[in-house]
């Protein structure tokens, strides 16, 4: 590939990859010495590191995502066995990369106690669970035409070794991530916090354990069907 030819495929890339360490010198002044780096499930930072390291942590995990999975046809012998690259990967880096630059956003944001429209609307304590939630369902939309792979997806024993079974799974799960992230999205941002944090656990079960449910129910009906085949 040409530099010409990957400047034009990246650059949308390049940009998400670049806007967290264009913007850091300029706010580098005003960041408190600890800055959030983890947060817990009820959506409130548990913690913290020197900005030092910490401003630069997601930036530079993103970083690594984005090569990881730029390199995905190089290094993943099932998208290898499939011949080559994959437009599904290439899509799902734009939108992983873009939710960890707004997921950066959101951390320097709360660090710097700024307030913004969003911040006035939503209770920034709850937009990293927001942001979770809003990937899930760009993630789901893009599900049913992913092929098997080691790097994204619904990876259960079942769906890698079954083609077939990766292919009903995800075809469940891509619509499922969408319509229940439709659903959590309005009820989260509007809920009282002890509401709010019971229906996340419930979205979070419906999400990781009903697709990973169905993969087994899959992989059962598919040996029984095998064990009803009879023997020449």
């Amino acid at each position: 590939m040409t530099f010409r030819r990957f400047i034009r495929r990246e650059w949308l890339q390049l940009i998400i990859l670049i806007a967290p360490f264009a913007i850091i010198p300029f706010i580098w002044s005003l960041l408190p010495a600890q800055v959030p780096t983890h947060w817990g499930w009820r959506g409130k930072a548990n913690g913290w590191m020197s900005k030092d390291f910490g401003a630069f942590m997601l930036p530079v995990i993103n970083v690594a995502i984005a090569l990881l999975l730029g390199l995905a046809s190089r290094i993943d012998p099932k998208i290898k066995k499939q011949g080559g690259t994959s437009n599904t990967i290439h899509r799902l880096r734009l939108v992983i990369t873009s939710f960890f630059l707004i997921f950066f956003v959101i951390n320097m944001e709360i660090a710097l106690s700024i307030e913004t429209p969003f911040a006035s609307i939503v209770d920034m304590h709850r937009a990293p669970i927001f942001a979770i939630a809003l990937l899930l369902m760009l993630v789901g939309h893009y599900l049913p035409g992913l092929q098997p792979n080691y790097f994204i997806g619904v990876r259960t024993p079942w769906t890698l070794e079954d083609p077939e079974n990766w292919r009903l799974t995800h075809k469940m799960t891509g619509p499922l991530w969408v319509i229940s992230s439709i659903a959590f999205l309005p009820i989260y941002l509007i809920a009282p916090s002890s509401v709010a944090q019971a229906v996340f656990i419930a979205y979070l079960g419906i999400v990781i354990i009903l697709p990973i449910s169905y993969s087994f129910w899959i992989f059962l009906r598919t040996k029984r069907a095998f064990a009803r085949v009879p023997r020449s």
